[in-house]
């Protein structure tokens, strides 16, 4: 059985991580490994999104990305623009067999977000 990760309700699979809380702060622009799907159940699926910190003007946009061939991805879904603590949901679907996460930030200072998660959760809304 795979670990799971529990915060604020929300539990997550190691497996379905596209960034985890043992990662460093989020200081700036990245982009995750890529979680083979295959594809998602027709309801869809949702990315949750923990941001543990968040500075004065901070910001921070998440895409859900998708790709049949695991090198060339399309955006498919994104969060709301993220300037505060809290848990977000991104829901999503797709045909495509790769799903990963890009995160962008107008911030590259030290400990802007802390050490966000990011990842598939099943059966959230």
């Amino acid at each position: 059985m795979a670990k799971t990760t529990r915060f604020s309700g929300t539990a997550f699979d190691d497996l379905l991580m596209f960034r985890d809380a043992d990662d460093e702060d989020m200081e700036g622009d990245e982009w995750s490994d890529a979680l083979d799907l295959r594809q998602t159940p027709a309801d869809g699926m949702t990315v949750k999104v923990v941001v543990p910190e968040c500075g004065a003007g901070d910001e921070l946009i998440v895409e859900v990305q998708a790709s049949d061939d695991d090198a060339t991805y399309e955006t498919i879904a994104q969060s709301e623009t993220i300037d505060a603590v809290g848990e977000y949901s991104i829901r999503f679907a797709t045909q495509r067999r790769y799903v990963r996460s890009a995160s962008t930030t107008n911030s590259s200072g030290s400990n802007c977000f802390g050490p966000v998660q990011i990842g598939v959760v099943t059966h959230g809304f």
